[in-house]
């Protein structure tokens, strides 16, 4: 099985584990530093692909931990959005990890709680 790669850009990392939780087996991605691309979907399509892919194949969940981000800008949103609809299609779950600390993420995400639902598979944690 290969390994996951990590995603890097001059302002962004997206660090991958495959791990263990409370949950099972999981993908962690750590979003590390600024979200700010322009064209996040095709910057981030072949990395998001592969995320899912492993998902599949190895039935494990996938959580976004965006904990340590700095910036996410509405280009970056729209591309998480559509990984969580794929994701849900897909029937894998999907959790996102944010700081409830920092009122940029707070609300970003209150914005996404419409996604989750008795129906669907993705949770929101606020830390």
């Amino acid at each position: 099985m290969m390994v996951l790669q990590d995603f890097k850009n001059d302002l962004l990392t997206l660090h991958v584990e495959e791990c263990q939780d409370q949950s099972g087996e999981i993908i962690r991605v750590h979003w590390l530093g600024r979200a700010s691309m322009r064209d996040p979907s095709n910057e981030l399509g072949s990395f998001f692909t592969a995320i899912e892919e492993r998902a599949i194949s190895s039935k494990k969940s996938v959580v976004f931990d965006f904990t340590k981000l700095d910036h996410f800008n509405s280009s970056t949103i729209v591309a998480v959005m559509r990984m969580i609809r794929r994701l849900d299609h897909k029937m894998i779950p999907f959790t996102l990890i944010y700081s409830q600390k920092l009122k940029w993420q707070s609300m970003t995400f209150d914005a996404l709680k419409q996604f989750q639902g008795p129906d669907r598979l993705l949770h929101l944690h606020g830390h």
